[in-house]
This record gives C-alpha cells, structure tokens and sequence, in this order.
C-alpha cells in the first residue's frame, strides 16, 4: 500500500513511517524509512534516541506492517476540494493560515456547534483562522441532504461566514482523499474526561446497533470531530466531537498555532 509496491520497493526519495511487528518491533515505536542512495536508511525512535542502520533497496515487506504510509513532507496545501457552490478551489489559497477542518452535519447533537464554530472563526479570522467544514453522512446518516439543500440548512439556521464545502465521505474505502490525509498523521485524538469515555461507549453500541463503520482511532469518531492544521500546512491535533469550539483545550492549541 502507499509507496510500497508487491516487491517491497520504496519510491526514490520517499520519507515514510510504518510501525513494526516481529523481531523487528520489539521496544520500538516507530520508524522512520528514508530511501536514499539506493539504499533504504531506517532511524528507530525509542526514548528520544536515535538508531540508525541501512539495509538494501529490495527488501521483504513481510516484516512490517504497511498502513497509511505518505510522504512526510505532503501537505494539506496538496490538495483540491470541491465547495458547497460547487467551485473546484485549491487548498493552497489558505497558505499561512491555521485551519480548523471540521465534518459537519445538520442533523446532529452536535448541529448547535455551528454556532460556537461561527464565534470562533469571528474571534480569530483576523489572526489568521480559517475554518473549513465538510458536510458528511457517515456517522448516523445525520446529513441526507444534498450540497443546496445544506446551503440552505445553514443559510437559515446558522449563518455562517466561513468556508463551506460539498459533502464527503470521511470513513471507509471512498474516503476523501483530504481526509485520508490527515488520519495518516496518526493524531491521538483529545477528549473531554470522562463525558468523553461514556460517549465513546454510546459510540460503540451505535456502530454496532445501526451497523455503522467503525473508524479507527486515528480518523473522525462522529460528526463536528476537528482537525487542527498548522501555518506550515501539516495537522498537530485532533478533537472529539464533545470538544466544543470554545473548549480550552482547543483555544490553547489554537492560540499556540496562530503565535
């Protein structure tokens, strides 16, 4: 999967991270691959100690679990989406900007959000917030509604001013590739306490009840999940649903990020 091929190559000039199982695995937590020279040169991160060997171009892949793999250096900036409108846009037209991607839906708990994302966005436009919301009806088919009928949803109910866009998918195979994205950086995602560990086992009795997709850890857990993307275009953090827009959790990374 990713960059590596049935043979187990690697892409010149590729920078990747897989996890390792086996032999391999033992006391480490991630690798860092980096392909050059024709040969393949691995850094082992374990307590903040760097490892370093090389071993040749061709090797067995059997050893290693391929999962998101994508270049390090890849950035939201990458990639294209389609508006509420309609209008093909390029995501690097937010360069240097501290985005908030947000996977909305009109018929949630969670809907009033729009509210307290509006708030936001007003409070930090200026210092160089952009907020971006995909309409999604993966999580309890909560958005059913076409890109017009939800236009018109939050032109009446919550007149927001920041950006909207088409609806998504945001689980599963057809998964937008936006989104693919920023569940590769493999962010813990953070929570409320405990409100958040009874929701998490509402979740679970929903997934399976409803016969919902089950995302993994790293990817949106219901509607209005955030990720929180630096000036420099790569996300360092994501939120459950259950942390509002005014949370202090979010406002202090936030605030990190725009400073």
């Amino acid at each position: 999967e990713g960059y590596f091929n049935k043979m187990g190559r690697v892409k010149t000039g590729v920078v990747v991270r897989v996890r390792a199982r086996g032999r391999f695995a033992k006391g480490l937590d991630v690798i860092k691959i980096v392909f050059e020279n024709q040969h393949l040169k691995c850094a082992f991160l374990k307590d903040c100690t760097v490892h370093y060997t090389s071993m040749y171009s061709q090797f067995s892949a059997s050893n290693f679990q391929l999962g998101d793999l994508q270049p390090l250096d890849k950035k939201i900036y990458d990639f294209t989406a389609q508006t509420i409108t309609g209008e093909a846009i390029k995501l690097s037209k937010f360069q240097g900007r501290v985005l908030l991607v947000v996977n909305v839906a009109s018929e949630c708990g969670f809907t009033p959000q729009y509210s307290g994302l509006q708030k936001l966005y007003e409070k930090y436009r200026d210092q160089g917030l952009s907020i971006l919301a995909f309409p999604s009806n993966d999580f309890g088919a909560q958005e059913p509604g076409s890109d017009e009928e939800i236009k018109d949803f939050c032109q009446k109910t919550y007149p927001v001013t920041f950006d909207l866009f088409s609806k998504v998918s945001v689980l599963g195979p057809k998964k937008n590739p936006l989104y693919q994205y920023l569940y590769g950086r493999r962010l813990e995602p953070q929570g409320r306490g405990m409100r958040s560990k009874i929701f998490a086992l509402a979740k679970w009795v929903l997934y399976r009840v409803k016969r919902m997709q089950v995302p993994e850890k790293n990817e949106a857990q219901w509607n209005f999940h955030k990720f929180l993307v630096g000036k420099n275009g790569i996300p360092v953090a994501s939120f459950l649903s259950e942390v509002a827009p005014d949370s202090p959790v979010l406002i202090k990374k936030l605030e990190e990020e725009l400073h």
